[in-house]
């Protein structure tokens, strides 16, 4: 895979800015990790990384322009504290992970949901993926509750950087604000 600033001039990426923030907040160990982790990485995203990265770098600050992914944990991470915000943020990556739209609530009952989003997608590795698989489960309730996303399995890889790299490079970052 090759990448070179012609990338962006033929317009096959979009100048961007990525913070990747450890949001290893509890530890996994800890009992009540989940319930700890979610909550206080929100907290952290909006009222410290956010604000950090407008303040030293020439952002866009508009919820249009910007976008939370993740990968793993992460990607919970992002489902979550992306969807509990759609004030902050229009476009979500979810690779290799999903959790329960429970941890998302309100959200489905929102009739304007699908004008808040402009790219939603969900992504895993082929040797990855079963039926019980957390993301099927989630691209499913989608698709039930018709939320607009974007659901690709590929790259005959698993949970590991080979899955990773290929659905950051070849349809999550490729896609994103190409709604406008």
């Amino acid at each position: 895979m090759k990448h070179s600033s012609d990338d962006l001039a033929e317009g096959k990426a979009e100048p961007v800015i990525i913070a990747m923030p450890n949001n290893q907040v509890v530890h996994r160990a800890y009992p009540q990790h989940t319930e700890k982790s979610f909550p206080l990485f929100n907290d952290e995203m909006i009222e410290e990384v956010i604000s950090f990265i407008d303040g030293y770098y020439c952002t866009k600050t508009s919820w249009h322009d910007r976008a939370i992914a993740g990968l793993s944990m992460g990607g919970r991470h992002a489902q979550i504290v992306g969807l509990n915000n759609l004030d902050l943020f229009v476009s979500f990556g979810l690779l290799s992970s999903a959790e329960s739209l429970n941890l998302n609530p309100g959200l489905t009952d929102d009739p304007k949901l699908n004008d808040k989003i402009d790219y939603l997608f969900i992504g895993a590795g082929t040797h990855e993926t079963d039926p019980g698989s957390r993301h099927v489960q989630l691209h499913e309730q989608f698709e039930e509750l018709g939320i607009d996303h974007e659901y690709y399995i590929g790259s005959e890889g698993a949970h590991d950087f080979i899955t990773w790299r290929h659905l950051l490079y070849f349809e999550f970052l490729p896609n994103l604000w190409k709604s406008e």
